[in-house]
């Protein structure tokens, strides 16, 4: 039955995507090429003071529909929340992948003092990626976008900062027909559509401007919770295109316990069941219409985290219901294939992450509150820094006040700690 409530939605309300908006990867964007009456198109670029504030809806159900989600609702929850960013960005899909990317005025070029080669005005030398964790969506970085993009244009070189949805996430492309059968093909699906957007963003060839032989763009990804995993994952196979890759707070780092069958009180023991037996949002799904009262009656403090931020916490709340309600659920059986016991990752962050190449540097971020084993973290980042060498970069650092929402929880504390890592001045 759950798994005819999947396509429920889409075959009441089709989703039907604006037309495409084509700007090629590390072309200078005009504001006339991209801007958009449409806050839910591929392009969005104007200041948010100039952009027309949309209509926050609660979710609702169309005819023969159980599930109040489609993608039209999940695009226009999203675009209430970037709404709220005061750069200008540009949106569009790459390779599948939902992106939202700060706009590099076509003025800007590097200082030359900083010893960076010379391109083209327009042409970021660096790129920031951020990337969401387990059931959300980019919009989860939207309270860090906006200072990471203004310490990005006091660097000497040009960075341009990323956001996007991770494949089989939120608005990035699904695929209903793709089965894992563990956490290795879990993982060459993640990291393997994620080559292909390095690929279509143009990470993988030389600067423009610098001939054949030039440089590749410099990038470091950053990620959060699963985001983590996955970072760290794709730096492992990928290691001549990243420089860097940040943790924060991520899933994944010990190994599964000897004891981890130990004798769990029934409610947990049922949660379990439920995690493995079907899909980790399943009942989110089957919920149907009552779905989206269930992430405020259980997580509250989420509401405390985003009113300051956005004024109406529903949206914060709708957009996670939307983000993981409509479409197939690609994402989150990716996540469970990597899971076992009691959502262990059975290949564990400590036993490959410390085997980086020294080239790629390493941070790792913990809120002080936070419910993840920091020792086991900070353990992998001492081992890290034994194994790995003096001239690699391993990096350890706790937020105050902050929990596992290391992001939003101390907004101030978590920015300038990465910032830090990221080497901004």
């Amino acid at each position: 039955t759950v798994s005819v409530l999947y396509w429920l939605p889409a075959m009441s309300t089709p989703y039907v995507a604006p037309p495409l908006t084509v700007i090629a990867p590390n072309e200078p964007v005009s504001p006339s090429a991209s801007s958009s009456a449409d806050t839910a198109s591929q392009v969005a670029a104007a200041d948010a003071t100039l952009r027309p504030a949309p209509t926050h809806v609660r979710p609702k159900r169309g005819w023969l529909q159980w599930v109040p989600s489609d993608r039209q609702q999940l695009a226009d929850t999203e675009a209430c929340l970037l709404h709220h960013l005061k750069h200008r960005y540009l949106q569009r899909f790459v390779a599948g992948i939902n992106t939202v990317s700060s706009v590099v005025p076509t003025t800007a070029a590097a200082n030359n003092t900083s010893g960076q080669v010379a391109v083209p005005p327009g042409v970021a030398h660096r790129h920031v990626v951020l990337i969401h964790g387990f059931g959300g969506g980019l919009a989860m970085f939207m309270p860090n976008f906006d200072f990471l993009v203004a310490a990005a244009a006091k660097q000497r070189e040009v960075i341009q900062v990323h956001m996007i949805d991770m494949p089989g996430f939120a608005r990035s492309d699904r695929h209903p027909m793709v089965k894992f059968a563990n956490d290795r093909e879990a993982m060459d699906y993640m990291c393997g559509h994620l080559r292909e957007w390095f690929r279509a963003m143009g990470f993988d060839r030389p600067l423009r401007g610098t001939g054949a032989n030039g440089p590749l763009p410099r990038v470091d990804l950053v990620g959060h919770s699963f985001g983590g995993y996955v970072t760290a994952t794709f730096a492992g196979r990928y290691p001549d295109l990243v420089q860097r890759a940040v943790l924060c707070d991520p899933w994944g780092v010990p190994p599964k316990p000897e004891d981890d069958q130990r004798e769990l009180p029934f409610k947990f023991r049922m949660a379990l069941h439920a995690f493995y037996i079907g899909n980790p949002f399943s009942v989110l799904r089957a919920a149907g219409p009552w779905g989206p009262t269930l992430l405020p009656s259980v997580r509250k403090d989420f509401a405390d985290r985003w009113e300051p931020i956005i004024g109406d916490p529903n949206i914060f709340f709708d957009y996670v219901f939307h983000c993981n309600a409509s479409a197939h659920p690609t994402g989150e059986q990716a996540f469970q294939a990597c899971c076992t016991g009691r959502i262990f990752a059975k290949r564990p962050l400590s036993s490959f992450v410390p085997k980086l190449p020294p080239r790629v540097g390493l941070g790792v971020i913990y809120g002080k509150r936070t419910w993840m084993d920091t020792d086991a973290g900070g353990a992998m980042v001492v081992e890290a820094d034994r194994r790995r060498g003096p001239q690699s970069q391993n990096d350890l650092a706790f937020v105050d006040h902050a929990g596992h929402q290391v992001n939003t929880d101390n907004i101030e504390g978590f920015n300038q700690e990465l910032a830090r890592m990221l080497n901004f001045a």
